[in-house]
């Protein structure tokens, strides 16, 4: 049922944006393009655990997303890892992760480490892979007050 609603909610956010005048839109909220609105649909469908559809979103995000915006890209990069695990990669999912981490740089807001954690949490009993492993380390450094 929740999938659903996302649906809906998403294809009616849609409709809007395409009938939007840029011009119009208040000062605080031009920053919202195409991208903001596929990694909108990319985190709630990672928050429903809908891999598939998470990653139909997250890679138009990626996509569209102009380079300088690092720190959106860091979590869009950290929604497609969450992604991956979802699927049964974590392989996939740790290399994702660790390219998002290095893209953060300095980045360490509430949230951010919070998508953090629950990466490594998802990635929980997967350290006999390398690349699990690597991000891990990573982490681990970086952030040593995270809770493994």
């Amino acid at each position: 049922m929740e999938n659903v609603q996302c649906a809906r909610a998403l294809l009616e956010a849609e409709k809007i944006f395409s009938k939007r005048n840029v011009e119009d839109d208040p000062p605080w909220s031009r920053y919202f393009d195409a991208a903001e609105l596929a990694s909108e649909g990319a985190h709630c469908y990672r928050d429903l655990r809908l891999p598939s559809q998470a990653m139909e979103f997250v890679g138009q995000a990626v996509d569209l997303c102009d380079p300088m915006y690092v720190r959106t890209l860091a979590f869009d990069r950290l929604v497609q890892a969450a992604s991956h695990v979802h699927m049964g990669e974590p392989g996939k999912a740790a290399l994702v992760a660790f390219e998002a981490v290095n893209l953060a740089g300095s980045l360490k807001s509430e949230r951010y480490l919070r998508y953090i954690r629950d990466l490594n949490a998802d990635l929980a009993g997967y350290e006999c892979e390398d690349s699990v492993q690597a991000f891990k380390t990573l982490i681990a450094e970086k952030y040593p007050s995270l809770d493994p």
